[in-house]
């Protein structure tokens, strides 16, 4: 998803595709919450309306005009504000670098997981902070992302490109789900690993969830870019 105070449009796009599964009904309701608390407008598919009843029904791009990696770069040339998560995150990539930039993993990434910011950013805090947030993911960023176009901002000792932020540019990519509480992420998990059990062994602190409660603060932050 997407937001933006330029150009007369003050609000989130959620783009999300397919149907109202996991955890992102959960994320529609907090976004409605805090964009009425903005004054904003809040924009999604008419399946999560009913979590988000201050929003506004819309079309995916995947029905209308194009694929995400097109509405980025849309996004990336009118100068509007992004914050791409997971799948969203790699697509950012892949329109700056091409799909070289994004590769499968090794094994999956799960669980809660700790992450480093390497340098000072207006999102994610202070070189050297560290956060705990849910990672659920098979392919990743790779440090191929070109140098010119983006910088890398968190990583994590199983992943080398959590977040990065496109130069000059109110637009990141992160790769966790700040926005999942515990509760909600331990149930995804547990759901995941009882249809797969191959994937328990990877997932990371599944009986002691650690968080940050960093969701809150990380939607502020981008809300508050002039």
């Amino acid at each position: 998803w997407g937001g933006s105070r330029r150009r007369s449009f003050r609000g989130i796009v959620c783009d999300f595709e397919g149907p109202s599964v996991g955890c992102l009904p959960k994320l529609a309701e907090i976004l409605d919450r805090n964009c009425a608390a903005q004054g904003w407008g809040l924009y999604a598919p008419e399946a999560y309306l009913p979590q988000a009843p201050g929003g506004r029904a819309m079309v995916p791009s995947a029905l209308t005009r194009g694929t995400l990696e097109r509405r980025l770069r849309e996004a990336l040339e009118r100068d509007r504000s992004l914050l791409g998560i997971c799948f969203s995150h790699q697509a950012l990539a892949k329109v700056l670098g091409g799909a070289g930039c994004v590769r499968q993993r090794p094994a999956p990434e799960m669980g809660w997981v700790e992450q480093t910011v390497i340098r000072d950013d207006p999102l994610f805090g202070k070189a050297g902070d560290r956060l705990w947030g849910l990672e659920a993911h098979f392919d990743e960023v790779t440090t191929s992302l070109p140098p010119e176009k983006a910088m890398i901002i968190m990583r994590s000792d199983t992943c080398q490109v959590e977040a990065f932020r496109v130069n000059g540019k109110n637009a990141w990519g992160v790769q966790g789900h700040f926005e999942e509480t515990p509760e909600n992420g331990k149930q995804m998990l547990e759901t995941l690993a009882a249809e797969k059990p191959e994937l328990r062994p990877y997932m990371q602190n599944l009986d002691s969830p650690r968080d940050s409660g960093y969701w809150q603060t990380l939607f502020r932050r981008f809300c508050d870019l002039d």
